[in-house]
């Protein structure tokens, strides 16, 4: 009999289940693939799954040469059971005279069919009424299925149904009473409890997707950034001066064909002397898109001004109907703060006027 563990368990149970089988003449044979960690387990990938299915195949493999007249069955728990049913599948060399999965996280629709020349049926899977995490699994990832909430119900399976959780098949008394029976002569034994309405939870994971509310919110979030701000080499990114003035051009004329409302500027202006090029200015900017009411960019203060010089040149051009698009500032090497600045024209521009802010 081999034994399979689930995730984060090294398979401790079975010291118990053990001692149990070997009253009825039963061998258990240990297979373990160490600690499988909840990340590798969710991983969407079957990468790390893998891996487990070669390690434990390999030992199944030893004890099968080693022992060729022995007839094997399989007990598995939880992740267990994704294990030994896809190296069943994966290679027919394996062969098995019992089939028992508990906690199954394999799909409802599992095609157990193809394994019917590898086992004498039925398959035995046990179901806890409020065994939540195999449907966890199937709602957070993709691979897994909930077998162990809902059962599989398939010809050839026999679902057998139990008030409990996750681990409560786990236990000396279990196996004495429902598996040692079916792995001696194929008795199954019926439960006493009659099969519940799977909870409310369980319920409500099977219709909603977590992995896909996830999904789409990511991608949703992902094509708003990507909208929002199509200038990433320039964006939220510490600049010199001439790397800032080009990304201020581009940004500019880059939507030069379209509605000028659309043209992106910069905003929340940052700016600070570097600490590698000699204390030259760097800028670090948010760009958006020039607001509605503005109609056209009009004038630009690309000479660096004190901050009483701009305050009067900002007082000057509010007067004369211009509104301040963007500054920066930063402190220069004699402590001094400097200023740049844009202004724009508010509403519709008057024909024949010019820029000039007295």
């Amino acid at each position: 009999m081999f034994a399979v563990h689930g995730i984060r368990d090294f398979g401790e149970w079975r010291e118990e289940l053990r001692r149990e089988l070997e009253k009825h003449g039963i061998v258990l044979v240990k297979v373990t693939y160490g600690y499988f960690d909840l990340l590798r387990f969710l991983f969407p990938f079957a990468l790390f799954r893998r891996a487990v299915i070669a390690k434990v195949a390999r030992q199944v493999r030893s004890a099968q040469r080693a022992f060729p007249n022995a007839r094997f069955s399989y007990i598995a728990h939880s992740f267990g059971t994704y294990v030994v049913a896809n190296m069943l599948l994966d290679d027919p060399w394996f062969q098995a005279d019992r089939i028992i999965f508990c906690g199954s996280v394999l799909k409802y629709d599992w095609p157990l069919s193809q394994l019917r020349s590898s086992y004498d049926p039925p398959l035995l899977n046990e179901v806890g009424s409020s065994d939540l995490w195999p449907s966890v699994a199937a709602s957070v990832t993709w691979g897994y299925g909930a077998a162990g909430s809902l059962g599989f119900n398939q010809p050839n399976v026999c679902d057998r149904w139990h008030l409990g959780g996750h681990s409560l098949f786990l236990t000396a008394d279990f196996a004495r009473r429902f598996w040692i029976p079916f792995l001696l002569d194929g008795t199954v034994v019926e439960s006493d409890n009659t099969p519940e309405r799977p909870s409310i939870l369980v319920r409500l994971l099977r219709i909603v997707s977590i992995k896909y509310c996830v999904a789409t919110v990511v991608l949703v979030a992902a094509s708003y950034l990507l909208w929002q701000q199509p200038f990433s080499p320039c964006d939220k990114k510490w600049l010199n001066e001439t790397q800032f003035d080009q990304c201020f051009r581009e940004a500019r004329n880059r939507l030069a064909d379209v509605d000028r409302n659309q043209r992106k500027y910069p905003a929340a202006v940052e700016g600070r002397l570097s600490y590698f090029g000699l204390g030259s200015p760097e800028y670090k900017a948010r760009w958006i898109y020039q607001p509605t009411r503005f109609s056209d960019f009009c004038w630009d203060m690309r000479t660096r001004l004190t901050r009483p010089d701009f305050n009067e040149w900002n007082r000057r051009a509010s007067k004369a109907g211009f509104d301040l698009v963007y500054m920066q500032s930063f402190i220069d090497q004699d402590r001094i703060e400097q200023v740049q600045a844009s202004w724009a024209f508010v509403g519709e521009w008057p024909p024949g006027r010019d820029c000039r802010i007295e």
